[in-house]
């Protein structure tokens, strides 16, 4: 697809989604360029569109709702390909017939029915437990879908690559994986949640580590920080910490009751966190009936064998997101009568991030670069949000399962593709003119540098 050819495939694009806002009834949303891949039959994340002209084949990257919209038991339009855990996630909150289900096995390239031929592999997403990336190969054999704009390589014998990253935390896992290293992607569809250089959060397995260090600490009654000494202890947020006691010159631990521990965490996704603390402080894990029937849909022993339905033998409980809250946890709490002295509270969102004053934010590639791979996280970075108290405390958690704008650098720079299609912050011309002039700048430096690969710091981030 030339830029001239995308330019025209977004104003197409604008004018079916504006026409989609007011459907007439009876008729169907037409699905944007962007949701079936060019010259095949496949539609990815596109259920909300009904049965999509010529499509032959329905994949679903995961099972978050803004994904799987309209996607319910009455579906007929074909079948839908994913993981195991998330045909067992569609099946157990939607009650979609498992027969228009389709797992595919992870890692391995499988020929998808009625598509000339197309393969497919699956490729751990590092977003919710059951997201994948789906890396395509094969031929253009028809011009499916709504698109008024046709391939010119429809039947010819070229083979096209495509990889789909519906919503991903890159990794360099990922462009070392055997399916994909080395080989020429023709386009990557892209998860564009955060493509601004203000969205720099810390690496995914360091803020992990660090919330279950802060968790061990605060229960165990340790030192977690120091205090600002210019400010009096009953009106500084540092109040919470269990400060050393100075008594005959020796240093003592202030008394500490049984602490809970809260975990925010979407009805999908946040996991990881959740199992970290729960191991570090060798407790069980509380939740309700409901979230403990998602998370046994997960292919997750280990997880499945930390969970309770007591709410006393769990030292970890999860509530949603939004419970994550001074006023909301204290009356949470309060529903066990003493048995805790004291709760803290983990807010994990990439949206808690903010960056620091006086950034700069149009850094160039090596600077990006350089700064993302200096970037450190510890528990000690971990700061009590505002009206945390000694008994309620609530941390913000600079914690994503979307890609950081350094890691869709490191991401982009790592791979060799023709075009970068954006999926997510594309419903204005200027949020994508925005995201454009990354990806130009992105391509610019691979051809002025000729590398092959931003090294990693570590097996699984940058």
């Amino acid at each position: 697809m030339t830029s001239h050819k995308q330019n025209e495939a977004w104003k197409e694009a604008d004018a079916i989604e504006g026409h989609n806002c007011k459907p007439s009834r009876g008729n169907r949303r037409k699905a944007p360029f962007y949701k079936v891949l060019q010259g095949m039959p496949i539609a990815v994340d596109a259920f909300r569109y009904g049965t999509i002209p010529r499509v032959t084949a329905y994949f679903l990257t995961h099972a978050h709702s803004d994904h799987y919209t309209n996607l319910a038991s009455n579906w007929k339009s074909g079948p839908i390909y994913c993981s195991e855990e998330t045909a067992n996630l569609i099946i157990h909150m939607l009650a979609v017939p498992r027969k228009w289900l389709h797992p595919l096995p992870m890692d391995t390239p499988t020929e998808i029915p009625n598509t000339g031929g197309v393969t497919v592999t699956l490729i751990e997403a590092n977003h919710c437990p059951g997201s994948c990336l789906f890396f395509f190969e094969g031929r253009q054999t028809i011009n499916a879908g709504d698109s008024a704009l046709k391939s010119q390589f429809v039947g010819s014998s070229r083979i096209f690559r495509y990889l789909h990253c519906g919503d991903f935390r890159a990794s360099p896992q990922h462009i070392l994986h055997p399916a994909v290293q080395g080989k020429y992607i023709d386009h990557i569809y892209l998860d564009t949640t955060y493509l601004d250089p203000k969205y720099t959060f810390p690496p995914q397995p360091l803020v992990i580590s660090a919330c279950a260090e802060l968790a061990r600490r605060v229960v165990a009654g340790q030192v977690v920080g120091i205090p600002d000494a210019n400010r009096k202890r009953d009106s500084t947020m540092d109040a919470w910490m269990v400060l050393p006691i100075t008594a005959g010159g020796k240093e003592q631990q202030a008394p500490v009751g049984r602490v809970l521990v809260i975990v925010g965490t979407y009805s999908i996704g946040k996991e990881r966190i959740v199992k970290a603390i729960a191991q570090a402080l060798q407790t069980k894990i509380y939740c309700d009936t409901r979230k403990a029937a998602i998370l046994r849909c997960q292919s997750d022993s280990e997880l499945h064998a930390l969970l309770t339905s007591d709410p006393i033998e769990g030292g970890v409980h999860l509530l949603p997101l939004s419970m994550i809250s001074s006023d909301r946890l204290k009356s949470y709490v309060q529903r066990f009568k003493g048995m805790f002295s004291r709760a803290v509270g983990f807010r994990p969102t990439g949206w808690t991030y903010t960056s620091p004053s006086g950034s700069y934010l149009s850094p160039s590639i090596p600077t990006i670069i350089s700064r993302g791979q200096s970037r450190l996280f510890s528990y000690a970075d971990l700061k009590p949000m505002q009206k945390s108290t000694y008994t309620i405390q609530i941390f913000g958690v600079p914690y994503s399962e979307h890609s950081s704008f350094f890691e869709l650098t490191c991401f982009a720079m790592s791979s060799e593709w023709g075009k970068i299609i954006a999926t997510v912050n594309i419903g204005s011309e200027h949020s994508r003119d925005r995201m454009a002039k990354w990806i130009e700048r992105w391509e610019s430096e691979k051809k002025r540098t000729k590398l092959s690969i931003i090294q990693p710091r570590a097996a699984d981030y940058w």
